[in-house]
């Protein structure tokens, strides 16, 4: 029984690959080789917990959903990788250290997933420590480089979840191509749930906000908000949706005011402001509805009662 529920998880895969028209090299390119993913969808290969982990997320799957049977070592060293991943959110650099060094003793030392997760957090906690910008950014390419020596080329690809938040931290130096980072949001957009699309997908919309805003690229910086919107608006929950409709009423208020139909363009746009400022009202954020009445009152002139 114990041997079939660890070797599911070659059929779980072998399932949605063929669900969603994909190869094994598609699947498994820079990470395994097809013979080892061919084996697993068998059942014929006992798996590596991480390994497996990171071949479901490329097809968009979260383990959390599945059911693992783990062996005393893979216990051991997930158990170490939840340690370390909880210590650098709470910003406790020693104790990361520390169980970073437990790791590196008990890994298999020639499989490149584990070498990436070692790479990527050894990145972070140089980000934690206020290392220089060029250290950190050179360890985040080591660490993509072991599973995605391609990722400059300019095609679409399946990413797994490490690489993915590895390209999220490049993207937040300007260290990655903006088409990188669309590959990566095309293919969360694919094969991402709602709930996932919601959790991984929108950190990447807002640092794109950001960079669109700062090099004034109005035309892309609605365009991006636009998109975001569309995903929060498919889900329950309202956080973030506000900011990203002031971003999109901001940028077209810059792009429309010197154009022959402004007038009905400001209307529609202090409509769409008055939503947002009860929107800011539901989350509570007083100086957010401050700034809103200001904006609706000064670009569009138009009051906002309450």
């Amino acid at each position: 029984m114990e041997n079939r529920k660890r070797n599911s998880i070659g059929k779980i895969i072998c399932y949605y690959r063929k669900k969603y028209h994909l190869s094994q090299n598609m699947i498994c390119e820079g990470i395994c080789n097809t013979a080892t993913l061919s084996r697993m969808e068998e059942g014929k290969r006992e798996y590596d917990f991480l390994l497996s982990y990171l071949l479901l997320s490329r097809i968009g799957k979260n383990e959390s959903r599945f059911e693992f049977i783990l062996e005393e070592r893979e216990y051991q060293l997930h158990g170490l990788r939840k340690e370390i991943q909880q210590s650098i959110k709470e910003r406790k650099i020693g104790q990361t250290e520390y169980f970073l060094a437990q790791y590196k003793n008990n890994m298999p030392q020639n499989q490149k997933v584990h070498q990436q997760f070692i790479q990527f957090q050894d990145a972070m906690v140089k980000k934690l420590k206020k290392g220089s910008e060029e250290n950190i950014i050179n360890e985040l390419k080591k660490a993509l480089l072991l599973t995605r020596p391609d990722y400059n080329e300019r095609n679409y690809k399946l990413y797994s979840s490490m690489e993915a938040k590895i390209i999220y931290e490049l993207f937040q130096y300007e260290s990655c191509s903006e088409f990188l980072v669309y590959s990566v949001l095309h293919f969360m957009n694919e094969y991402y749930d709602l709930a996932e699309k919601n959790k991984h997908m929108i950190p990447f919309y807002i640092e794109l906000i950001k960079k669109y805003e700062k090099e004034n690229r109005q035309k892309d910086r609605i365009k991006a908000a636009s998109q975001a919107i569309e995903i929060l608006e498919q889900g329950r929950s309202y956080r973030y949706l506000a900011d990203f409709y002031f971003h999109k009423i901001k940028a077209e208020e810059i792009c429309f005011h010197p154009l022959e139909n402004w007038e009905e363009k400001r209307k529609e746009l202090a409509e769409t402001c008055h939503h947002l400022y009860y929107l800011y009202m539901m989350e509570e954020e007083t100086d957010k509805m401050k700034q809103a009445k200001e904006f609706c009152r000064e670009k569009l002139q138009c009051q906002i009662i309450t």
